[in-house]
């Protein structure tokens, strides 16, 4: 009862100020930096020392009132503005907002996967799955390859964005009858509550290993974040049971467990598409009356994903592109490779390309520096995103974990690795570029270069 006087407050607050009891959503900011003008301020998790610095500059912009979970000192604001503290805004954000977006969710089947690596390819193939022929779902994505309609998908600089954006897209989707939204759950977003009070129809955990410690500092805090989705979730959680760390997780909950298997030899395939096999199966099969036959025709028209293990072969060069970036992922593609038959039957010879980002996991680099000296003949150390971090710093903490640097070469500009690693790669080697998949730039310092790794490689093959 409290909280729905307290969610009632800030609406009616909201309908004082703008005068509107429809589509209010119109009337809200939740940033400083967008326009302002005529505008309420929603303002949560925001640091004191930071909180006037937002409130004076969104009054520079003629905002007209401001809802905050912050403790305002008044002598500290530039003008006279109706303020509205709301103690638990930033927890109850997303019950305020399904209010005043007028319920987008209701009778929408809700997907959500999370994990540390796989979740991109799993939304992505899911989404290829459901919005087949032989389905015929509309189904609307979350996700860090885009937000929209699948496969009409504009690009986002998020994984799993801020409530108030989540809520624009859910309202997009309700508009456009879409029937199943899938929502790519990142530890971020699960430990900022921007999927509070979201109930998932359906879970998806595609593993947890160890990832972000620069955020949230312990795996288990870590672990912690992304179990969150599991509480979150009515119906049925789909765990990967080939992950150590999801085998030990206890049943707490009246929800039916699916234990499904993403080991190598279901979901990858040398020159051609990586997906979650045995998931997809198990799902289509408990949600849909589907023939084996009709199983089949939908994964066999499953398209690759764009930087997800690309293979090109031009010239006597055999190149792989793909995104991994986590010890997890880098072992698995690597330890994969030196596995294929084909790799083994010609004896080639693996040249690995690849960096750590910067200002992201510090714990990672030296791990990713062993496992690469363990399966790679040559490696080319290079810059990934650098970020605000010195690109010397980062490779040297990789270099920490190679025992034998005979065989690695150090060259800070990625085109200038790429281009090294391709000219020195003959009929009798297979070149790994790891780390940034289809991405669009490399961050440096305050700058997005743009780079793409697959255009970059294909062109040097030209």
């Amino acid at each position: 009862m409290k909280l729905k006087s307290e969610l009632n407050q800030i609406k009616n607050f909201i309908i004082k100020i703008t005068r509107k009891k429809n589509n209010l959503y119109n009337h809200l900011t939740f940033t400083s930096k967008s326009s302002c003008k005529n505008k309420i301020l929603i303002l949560t998790n925001v640091k004191n020392n930071c909180i006037y610095n937002y409130i004076n500059e969104a009054i520079k912009k003629n905002i007209r009132a401001i809802v905050t979970d912050n403790k305002i000192d008044i002598r500290k604001v530039n003008k006279d503005i109706p303020i509205l503290y709301s103690k638990n805004l930033s927890t109850n954000l997303n019950m305020l907002l399904d209010d005043i977006y007028s319920f987008p969710l209701q009778n929408k089947i809700l997907i959500g996967v999370t994990g540390t690596d796989g979740k991109t390819s799993t939304v992505n193939y899911l989404a290829q799955c459901l919005s087949s022929k032989l389905i015929k779902k509309r189904v609307g994505i979350i996700s860090s390859l885009g937000n929209g309609i699948y496969p009409s998908l504009k690009s986002t600089s998020y994984t799993t964005p801020p409530s108030h954006i989540l809520y624009d897209n859910f309202k997009d989707f309700d508009k456009k009858k879409v029937d199943i939204i899938i929502i790519e759950c990142s530890s971020h977003g699960l430990d900022q509550g921007r999927l509070n009070g979201i109930n998932f129809n359906t879970s998806i955990f595609t593993n947890i290993t160890s990832d972000h410690l620069d955020y949230h500092v312990t795996k288990s805090e870590y672990i912690k974040a992304k179990l969150k989705l599991m509480r979150q979730t009515s119906e049925s959680i789909y765990i990967n049971d080939d992950c150590m760390t999801l085998k030990k997780i206890k049943k707490r909950r009246n929800v039916k467990f699916i234990k499904y298997h993403f080991t190598e030899k279901n979901q990858i395939r040398l020159k051609d598409k990586i997906y979650p096999k045995d998931l997809i199966l198990k799902y289509l099969c408990n949600n849909y009356d589907l023939s084996q036959e009709i199983l089949l025709a939908i994964l066999e028209k499953l398209k690759p994903i764009k930087g997800r293990y690309t293979y090109l072969s031009k010239l006597n060069k055999k190149i792989i592109i793909d995104s991994a970036h986590t010890p997890a992922s880098f072992k698995n593609i690597l330890k994969y490779i030196r596995s294929v038959e084909e790799f083994k039957k010609k004896s080639l010879k693996l040249i690995t390309v690849f960096g750590c980002g910067g200002d992201r996991d510090k714990t990672k680099r030296k791990k990713m520096g062993t496992i690469a000296s363990k399966y790679s003949d040559h490696i080319y150390l290079t810059n990934d995103n650098p970020r605000q971090e010195d690109p010397m710093n980062i490779i040297s903490q990789i270099t920490q974990g190679i025992i034998d640097k005979s065989n690695v070469t150090v060259t800070l500009d990625r085109k200038l690795a790429i281009k090294k690693a391709l000219s020195k790669a003959t009929k009798r080697h297979l070149v790994l570029i790891s780390g940034k998949g289809d991405e669009k730039y490399i961050e440096e310092m305050s700058k997005k270069v743009p780079h793409n790794d697959i255009k970059y490689v294909k062109m040097l093959l030209r």
